[in-house]
């Protein structure tokens, strides 16, 4: 099938919604509407099940019966599953990348910094997150090594949930500007101890963060008792 055809459309719906579910422009509880969602996609109704199939696959979207289809709400467990995932692939490859002095585009990364300094200023959250996973990636990248980094990048999927679910005020993002600019000059001295401890330091944060949100916005959050909040229909 050409990119048009069912195909096309069913991986062209599922990069939508899956960026819509990690960004949290479909929250946590969000209801689906087939009919309203494929118009919105300009497509028909089957590449859409065809998308929400593989969501429901990721654990990103279930269905209810009798009730419908839904984002799934956010589970503690796998997202601190996903973290340790990232953690422990980073370290390795960010030491994969010192030990075999691979050279890194120091400008990109520079630059990235700049636009998270510029974010802060501005107040801006979201492209502060957008250019601190593009950060990641990068670095991730260099390694050349395509199935970890793939494997980073879905567990972003999960970890931007939280990160997007309730921003975090600029004393927030100006720590992790701090941990990535740790990290950034471990990279540049060759220290893979002093890299490895500001990732972990990272991830640490985040996952405090996750402990955070959990008590401020508990209706976000799966529990073995809890069912699904009342739809919120988008």
């Amino acid at each position: 099938m050409g990119p048009g055809g069912p195909v096309g459309n069913a991986d062209r719906a599922y990069a939508e919604l899956v960026r819509a579910i990690a960004t949290c422009q479909l929250p946590p509880g969000t209801a689906f509407n087939e009919r309203d969602q494929a118009a919105a996609l300009g497509m028909s109704r089957t590449p859409l099940r065809q998308a929400l199939h593989r969501l429901a696959f990721e654990g990103l979207v279930e269905t209810i019966p009798q009730r419908g289809v839904y984002v799934s709400l956010l589970d503690s467990k796998e997202i601190t599953d996903n973290t340790v995932v990232r953690e422990v692939l980073e370290v390795e490859l960010l030491r994969q990348v010192i030990e075999r002095g691979i050279a890194l585009d120091f400008r990109e990364l520079d630059q990235l910094m700049k636009r998270m300094k510029a974010a802060i200023e501005r107040e801006d959250a979201v492209s502060f997150l957008e250019a601190d996973e593009e950060f990641h990636l990068t670095i991730a990248g260099a390694a050349g090594n395509r199935p970890a980094r793939e494997a980073i990048h879905r567990s972003w999927i999960h970890v931007n949930r939280i990160r997007y679910l309730q921003h975090q005020g600029t004393k927030g993002l100006a720590a992790a500007l701090a941990e990535h600019r740790a990290m950034l000059t471990g990279l540049r001295k060759g220290d893979a101890v002093g890299t490895e401890a500001a990732v972990r330091a990272h991830m640490r944060r985040s996952r405090a963060r996750l402990a955070e949100l959990s008590v401020l916005v508990p209706e976000a959050f799966t529990t073995r008792d809890a069912g699904l909040p009342e739809p919120r229909v988008k």
